[in-house]
């Protein structure tokens, strides 16, 4: 499928660059690579397991959004985009509603011995019928700790066993959400 050309919605061409082995397509704009991945639709981030591992298997047809990037990156990625205000603290780190997030799936394999927080602090957790944006900001053994940047009372940080985790991805790109000044 290489070298075929894309009409984007912008109008702008793209030429698809190179695919992944998990299906995620690079595409050049320019000199700009691009990464195209799907989008999880919101109204899945409430769903129960069986049901949200459908939405990410199958892709075809689904909503897409562009990063760019800096090179073709192994793994699966996909896109969320951020509802909520636990994670907005007013500041440039924030993640404000409407933002969209890039992140990458880890195996289960790679959350032990410890995940790499100090270079990926942030993460969607998905687990029972529950998908979040937060901090994880210790590991100790299986039990993570959450943590929300806004520093209101309801967001208090709690802990969560990785055997209840059946998704979990680290942030690696904000996209955040277009903002018109009147």
């Amino acid at each position: 499928r290489d070298n075929v050309t894309l009409i984007l919605d912008d109008g702008e061409e793209a030429t698809q660059y190179a695919e992944n082995s998990n299906g995620i397509r690079f595409l050049k704009r320019g000199d700009e690579l691009q990464m195209e991945v799907p989008l999880v639709p919101y109204n899945a981030l409430g769903s129960p397991e069986d049901e949200y591992a459908a939405l990410l298997t199958d892709r075809e047809g689904g909503e897409v959004r562009l990063f760019a990037v800096d090179k073709v990156y192994h793994g699966k990625y996909f896109a969320f985009i951020v509802d909520g205000d636990s994670m907005d603290d007013g500041t440039r780190k924030s993640f404000a509603r409407g933002d969209c997030v890039l992140v990458r799936e880890l195996d289960r394999d790679d959350w032990r011995p410890h995940l790499h927080l100090k270079d990926w602090p942030y993460w969607v957790v998905a687990w029972s019928n529950c998908v979040r944006l937060k901090e994880i900001i210790r590991q100790e053994g299986d039990i993570i700790t959450l943590h929300s940047l806004n520093p209101s009372p309801e967001y208090t940080d709690f802990t969560l066993d990785l055997n209840q985790v059946f998704r979990l991805f680290n942030v690696v790109q904000v996209q955040p959400m277009v903002r018109v000044w009147k």
